[in-house]
Order: C-alpha cells, then sequence, then structure tokens
C-alpha cells in the first residue's frame, strides 16, 4: 500500500503557560485517511519538511515511521 506523509501542526504549551508551535507528521492512506500521527518532533518547520520529503521519496512504509521517526528525533536533538 502507499502512505503519503505530510506536515502536521500543533501548538504545545509549557511549564510556565509559553506556547510553542511544534510539527510532526501525518501518515495518510490512498484515499486521504489518517493512519498514524506523530506530533511534536521538531521545532523547526524546515526540519518537518525535510523529514517527510525523504519519507515519501523512499516510500516509506507506515510500519517504519515510528522507528524512523525516533532516529531522526535523536540525530537532531541528541537525546
Amino acid at each position: 500500500m502507499k502512505y503519503t506523509y505530510c506536515i502536521r501542526t500543533d501548538v504545545v504549551t509549557d511549564d510556565e503557560n509559553k506556547r510553542f508551535t511544534v510539527y510532526g507528521v501525518n501518515a495518510l492512506d490512498s484515499k486521504n485517511n489518517l493512519i498514524k500521527a506523530i506530533p511534536d518532533m521538531f521545532f523547526n518547520r524546515c526540519e518537518a519538511e525535510s523529514f517527510i520529503i525523504r519519507c515519501n521519496a523512499k516510500r516509506l512504509d507506515v510500519s517504519m515511521l515510528s522507528s524512523c521517526a525516533e532516529e531522526e528525533v535523536a540525530r537532531r536533538y541528541t537525546i
């Protein structure tokens, strides 16, 4: 099955009630149904878009999305 990945935008509030826009990824099936969502991966929209472009270019299977997302966040933010 082919999946399409697109950007997800959320607003989160920290412990000091400051609001931040964060970005993640949504996985959609061929009928544009949401299959999987990973919110709050990036603070930078360009980084999120870059990740999504790679997922779509590689035709990433949705079963691999979580592990790829974890690797990407670890690589960018050194968890």
